[in-house]
């Protein structure tokens, strides 16, 4: 495992970090704006160059972009948002996991399945949020994942890659893997520091929070063959988490790390958060 050197540590007492004035949280607030711009910019750009080299080589692709909104703004950590219930808050931690991706034709009900496909999405690792597959090629008009890590899965032992325990998305061998993790601060919490903690998970029986989310591509059928690309934005909506099939503000609920009816009931919620916000096929 490698250790990264925090650059804020103190150097006189190390593990202590410095902590910055009130006056500079503008500007931190400002640069992680300006970061995340920039990589928004990157990701509507960067895929112009794989069509052509796909169709030199041959190779049927497709690239796979999540992007984080809060309504219509796009997500930016530590930023302050409110939901629908009125309640500001800002996240610092948004990770969740995309597996067992499928590409669908729902006029002929065939299907391209991604078996083994797993992907640990990280709003603070902006390379986690492209993923890439190859050889998909025939007619299909929707894509379908797993928002979570299939029971098979939460009790294969140690594993390795997006599945490791040490990126922090695994509880015990008995309660398997968080499905998604969200973590921050609102003035409606009533935890020590206003803090906010969704840690969700469940694997077993009336407790799984596993999801499995189809959604229609807008254009319709998209036609794949040797050498073409196609580009999908997935979009997710943060405030939907709390306000879906129920309504779960932040002041009744500031936390939820164990499996369990409340969890199912975030689950049901962010099976809800995805949308397509685009299609492109070259």
């Amino acid at each position: 495992m490698t250790i990264k050197h925090n650059p804020r540590e103190n150097k006189k007492h190390p593990g202590k970090s410095i902590r910055l004035p009130a006056s500079h949280a503008p500007i931190c607030r400002t640069l992680t704006g300006l970061i995340s711009t920039v990589s928004l910019l990157l990701i509507f750009t960067s895929f112009e160059a794989a069509p052509t080299q796909n169709k030199a080589n041959g190779i049927s692709m497709v690239n796979i972009y999540f992007t984080h909104f809060v309504g219509k703004k796009p997500f930016i950590p530590d930023s302050t948002y409110i939901n629908p219930f009125g309640e500001k808050y800002q996240i610092q931690r948004l990770k969740y996991y995309i597996t067992n991706i499928e590409f669908l034709n729902t006029n002929n009900h065939s299907k391209k399945s991604f078996e083994n496909s797993y992907f640990l999405i990280d709003e603070n690792n902006p390379a986690s949020k492209k993923i890439s597959l190859e050889g998909l090629e025939g007619n299909y008009n929707a894509i379908s994942f797993l928002l979570g890590v299939d029971s098979l899965h939460n009790v294969s032992g140690a594993q390795t890659g997006a599945l490791d325990p040490l990126n922090g998305m695994f509880w015990t061998w008995n309660s398997g893997y968080v499905s998604l993790k969200i973590e921050g601060r609102s003035p409606a919490s009533s935890l020590p520091a206003k803090s906010i903690e969704y840690h969700l998970g469940g694997y077993k029986g009336t407790d799984k929070v596993i999801r499995r989310i189809t959604l229609s591509f807008p254009q319709g059928l998209a036609k794949m063959t040797p050498g073409k690309t196609i580009t999908i934005f997935v979009k997710l909506d943060v405030n939907l988490l709390f306000n879906g099939i129920h309504k779960l503000p932040i002041k009744s609920n500031a936390a939820c790390t164990t499996p369990g009816s409340l969890a199912r009931q975030y689950a049901e919620n962010y099976a809800r958060m995805f949308s397509i916000s685009n299609v492109i096929n070259k």
